[in-house]
């Protein structure tokens, strides 16, 4: 097995992905930053904002972790021996799956998160105590008294809609855990997969990463929804055009199950 093969479209392309999306980022904070420091008094009007920079960018290193997951449990197959065409096969379709997935779901969450560094860095400032509340009471009364400022945030509501285009990445690493299962690579017992169904296990794999462009849409779609995202309405239908982005690697998910369950893989 040719381990640099792997590594290169298990962590490779998310983290081609990943280096787009940070600098993209990362260019569009350092933008409203330089709008927001003309305004007068503009430390005491929003809430920091660099650590929640950080925090999306941490958000996006999840397909990358992925990658370093199956790098490791194909390791554990060469230490049962599984050296064979057939685990070969299986482990190039999971890097093909996981690969490419993974930097879809990365840009289609950079696309979101690019749109959030306009209005994140602009939440109003809240005088958050540095202490522990005392009680649940003191602080149920602390979040009812400033419920008004809360209203205005949109961090919470962009994380929130950053996590759709990451199912895709979920998604990935179930078809792959599951054919590294059917290949013997979890176990020093003989797989599912043999030569008579080989074949269509590269076939999953060109569908599902065919698929997992739907990635980019559930984050290209949202941004494309006019209003603010602190309207409650507004809010609603950028989830659901995430959401509908998203169809198509769901579609290709189930498209992937049939076919391992009809040729004999689960």
């Amino acid at each position: 097995m040719d381990m640099s093969l792997y590594i290169m479209l298990y962590v490779g392309l998310p983290l081609l992905g990943m280096i787009i999306a940070v600098y993209t980022i990362k260019s569009r904070y350092d933008e409203t930053m330089r709008e927001i420091k003309t305004e007068l008094n503009w430390e005491k009007k929003y809430a920091k904002s660099k650590g929640k920079m950080f925090l999306f960018c941490t958000i996006d290193l999840v397909p990358v972790i992925y990658g370093l997951m199956c790098i490791s449990l194909i390791n554990l197959g060469t230490q049962y021996g599984v050296t064979d065409t057939i685990a070969e096969t299986v482990a190039l379709s999971g890097g093909i799956i996981i690969g490419i997935s993974g930097f879809s779901t990365i840009i289609g969450s950079g696309l979101i998160t690019c749109e959030a560094m306009k209005h994140v860095p602009r939440d109003p400032y809240i005088d958050i105590p540095t202490r522990i509340f005392m009680s649940t009471k003191e602080q149920r009364e602390f979040y009812k008294k400033h419920a008004d400022v809360f209203k205005e945030w949109t961090f919470a509501k962009y994380v929130t809609l950053n996590t759709i285009p990451h199912t895709v990445s979920i998604y990935a690493l179930l078809i792959t855990v599951l054919l590294f299962l059917a290949g013997g690579l979890l176990n020093s017992k003989p797989g599912l997969i043999n030569v008579n169904n080989l074949r269509y296990v590269m076939i999953i794999a060109y569908i599902f990463a065919a698929s997992s462009i739907g990635a980019i849409l559930s984050g290209y779609l949202p941004t494309k929804v006019k209003g603010e995202i602190k309207e409650s309405k507004v809010f609603g239908r950028k989830i659901i055009f995430a959401s509908n982005g998203h169809l198509p690697a769901l579609f290709g998910l189930i498209i992937c199950l049939y076919l391992m369950v009809r040729y004999g893989m689960l």
